[in-house]
């Protein structure tokens, strides 16, 4: 019943959290679909780094923390994130919201444009009508609007060669206004703390439903450092090659998608392993080596996302991170296969 329990937990937060999943899949937090792809759909796509430069024959919706589309899109696209840059034909309508949304010269939009941020700048050319609510709105020398420009910007820069054809109107901002702004800029903020207590609720998940597989893993990144290194590099750089010859033969193309699918999961949960292991070694520094392992997972999730703000050196430390933990996750799978094999089990 237990192993039940945590198969269904486990599929339910793995698909309501995982960074990046969409019909084009890039392991990590990143998604990039290249300019020689065709979306011939809606596309969705979901992760802290986006970039979009293929051709779209639906809706393009991308939510995440940094999103650049340069493409050809012919439905609507619908963006939200920390920063937004748009550089694309846009058949239909465009909504945009962010911290900083950027409609940049070579853009072209069909039909509306709807802009939510703190900080923009419109630099393209809208065919119909722009509506933007802002801080600070820069309208750029490039820009052309067809039809009206109605607008809550406090602070309005229009460059003397913008074209604006319709009539301008400022509405004054009322307070709900001011939330959905506020909300723009905050969101990117709430999914990053979503995500961070996903993994650590299917950390504590795993800490009671398996814990054995969790000590053993544990067990080897404690003691064998070196080796779980190897390993972790091996994989991370093996996989993918393997996965991108599979996808080349009609064959291998299924085997080739759950192949990466299982490694871009064991990159999303190896925080988990490398939490407790940290959060281990603390309380023992401190002379609290018995703890529960609950306690050890959140201490060293703590401490990992203090890391994890420090510039370059928290990307470093993440990277070393990754490849112990993953080379710990594959080093013991060998290992239980093998003592399987001397129980006579397989």
């Amino acid at each position: 019943m237990s192993k039940k329990v945590f198969v269904s937990l486990l599929a339910l937060l793995v698909f309501f959290s995982l960074p990046s999943l969409a019909l084009y899949l890039k392991t990590g937090d990143s998604v990039s679909v290249p300019s020689n792809v065709l979306i011939d759909d809606n596309l969705l796509v979901i992760g802290k780094t986006i970039e979009v430069f293929a051709t779209v024959t639906g809706d393009l919706i991308a939510v995440g923390e940094s999103i650049v589309v340069d493409g050809n899109v012919k439905g609507n696209v619908i963006a939200g994130g920390r920063n937004v840059f748009i550089k694309t034909t846009v058949r239909n309508d465009l909504i945009a919201g962010g911290w900083k949304v950027d409609v940049m010269e070579g853009t072209r939009v069909g039909k509306d444009a709807f802009l939510v941020c703190v900080n923009g700048t419109v630099d393209g050319k809208i065919l119909r009508d722009l509506k933007a609510g802002a801080n600070t709105l820069v309208i750029g020398p490039n820009a052309v609007v067809a039809g009206k420009f109605d607008h809550s910007v406090e602070n309005l820069d229009t460059s003397d060669m913008a074209k604006i054809v319709g009539k301008t109107t400022f509405h004054a901002r009322s307070e709900l206004g001011n939330r959905v702004t506020k909300f723009a800029g905050f969101f990117v903020y709430f999914k990053k703390i979503l995500g961070a207590l996903s993994v650590f609720i299917l950390g504590v998940i795993s800490i009671l439903f398996i814990p054995k597989q969790v000590n053993l893993i544990t067990e080897k990144m404690t003691h064998h450092f070196w080796i779980c290194m190897g390993w972790g590099i091996l994989f991370l750089g093996v996989v993918p090659l393997i996965g991108g010859f599979l996808l080349l033969t009609m064959v291998g193309i299924p085997l080739a998608v759950l192949m990466m699918f299982a490694y871009a999961f064991v990159i999303y949960i190896n925080g988990i392993f490398t939490s407790i292991v940290i959060g281990k070694s603390l309380f023992h520094r401190i002379g609290m080596p018995g703890v529960p392992q609950i306690l050890a997972l959140l201490l060293g999730f703590f401490v990992l996302e203090l890391v994890g703000v420090i510039p370059v050196l928290g990307g470093l430390a993440r990277l070393v991170l990754v490849f112990w933990a993953f080379g710990a996750i594959v080093s013991s799978q060998f290992s239980a296969l093998k003592a399987a094999k001397a129980k006579g089990a397989i």
